[in-house]
């Protein structure tokens, strides 16, 4: 178990309160808002501090500071309307009118032309890129499996799929004419 650090409040906050205020001062929409975020995030991180299992180093607490400050924050906006969640998926993009027997054909076809594009960037590449890259992608191996199985680093299998991936990115690309 890691033993708790006994913080003196007066010295972190005379410390790291300027710094808060700062960082609260670009987040909230007026002084008086940014002010009150500091207030909460201190009142978060001293009950925090105060209960086990407390804070291994002051940058650990400063770090919970701050973080707690920047979540109090974008809590605040999102419930006024004012911070942007993430868009799901697709969701800025128009619904597509629905497809017609010929659009399903053309979607069959370039399916296959891209197949056949990625088929050849694929047999470009040097065995032990090609081997990675199916490994990972259509078997499903994580980077540390593909690491123990080649019996290499985990940097160098990173870095091979990396090349790999950005051999068939630029064959793709120059191949327009699919020859």
């Amino acid at each position: 178990m890691r033993a708790s650090l006994d913080i003196d409040w007066a010295d972190f906050l005379g410390r790291y309160r300027p710094l808060a205020l700062r960082i609260a001062r670009g987040l909230a929409p007026n002084a008086a808002d940014a002010e009150e975020l500091v207030d909460e995030a201190v009142r978060a991180v001293y009950e925090a501090g105060s209960s086990p299992p407390g804070f291994e180093t002051t940058e650990h607490a400063r770090n919970v500071f701050l973080r707690t400050l920047r979540n109090l924050a974008v809590s605040r906006l999102r419930a006024v309307g004012r911070a942007p969640r993430r868009a799901p998926v697709g969701a800025l993009e128009p619904p597509a009118p629905a497809p017609g027997p010929l659009d399903a054909l053309a979607a069959r076809e370039w399916r296959g032309f891209q197949r056949e594009r990625l088929a050849r960037a694929l047999e470009a590449l040097p065995p032990a890129e090609r081997e990675a890259l199916v490994l990972r992608y259509l078997e499903g191996l994580s980077y540390k499996q593909l690491a123990q199985r080649a019996g290499r680093p985990l940097s160098t299998v990173h870095a091979r799929v990396e090349a790999a991936l950005r051999k068939i990115r630029a064959r793709i690309g120059n191949d327009e004419d699919g020859a």
